[in-house]
């Protein structure tokens, strides 16, 4: 179904199974189809993920005191792009197949992965006692939350990180209305498919309302080029915020 406007639900368990399905597909040689999906043109996939790179990355402004929390790492993707030195980087995500190849993928002593929820990441931070982080990245995940996940993942960051902290936050965003996609059979994916594409005005009211401490540095589109931003209704965009800005 296409629910255009409303607010409806979509049941994680059919996203388990969809992610389980697109770990199979894992390519070595286009390691980020898993989770960019674009199986007939890998390199879309792949001209994707250098542009976000590449504007991405040097907005962080990631040194050697740097502790990255990656929520919805997927395959590890941003664990990829991190070469500089950093204190340590936790890659997070629900899928265990997903988990189990990042780790098979990354063997810095400094990264870890871990297969955790993104709602329940503040309870495996303080349960295993881990510092709080400078960067947190949520690239391409609350698409698959449904709204009361997605605000509390937004309450979450004041806990899971410290002052200062940069998070960027990247989705894919509805240009005029919410659209929703409750097992949708995808004939791209050749699978069901879950998602809710949440209008830009409804992230920076979530943003608001569930993470006061978080000021909103810069934002935009990702892709400029419209053959990377392949979609009539939808269109990838990114926020950059700063904890507690104005504090010393």
């Amino acid at each position: 179904m296409r629910i255009v406007g409303e607010q409806v639900e979509i049941a994680y368990e059919k996203t388990k199974v969809f992610y389980a399905d697109r770990a199979k597909k894992y390519d070595p040689e286009h390691p980020y189809i898993s989770t960019m999906y674009q199986d007939n043109h890998p390199e879309i996939a792949e001209e994707r993920n250098q542009i976000e790179i590449a504007k991405i990355l040097p907005l962080l402004q990631l040194d050697s005191h740097s502790r990255v929390l990656d929520i919805g790492c997927g395959v590890g993707r941003w664990a990829d792009a991190i070469s500089q030195e950093i204190d340590a980087y936790l890659g997070c995500d629900f899928s265990e197949e997903l988990i189990s190849i990042s780790k098979q993928r990354n063997k810095k002593s400094n990264f870890t992965f871990a297969c955790v929820s993104a709602p329940h990441i503040e309870e495996f931070y303080h349960k295993n006692q881990i510092p709080p982080a400078t960067h947190v990245i949520i690239s391409g995940v609350m698409m698959y939350l449904n709204d009361r996940d997605v605000k509390q993942v937004f309450q979450a960051l004041d806990g899971l990180t410290q002052d200062h902290a940069v998070v960027y936050l990247r989705e894919p965003m509805g240009l005029s209305d919410r659209l929703t996609l409750k097992e949708f059979y995808s004939e791209e994916l050749q699978h069901e498919y879950n998602t809710i594409y949440r209008t830009k005005e409804e992230y920076l009211a979530m943003l608001t309302e569930n993470a006061p401490a978080f000021t909103l540095c810069e934002h935009g589109p990702m892709f400029d080029n419209a053959a990377l931003n392949n979609r009539k209704e939808t269109a990838q965009f990114y926020f950059i915020l700063r904890k507690n800005l104005g504090m010393k």
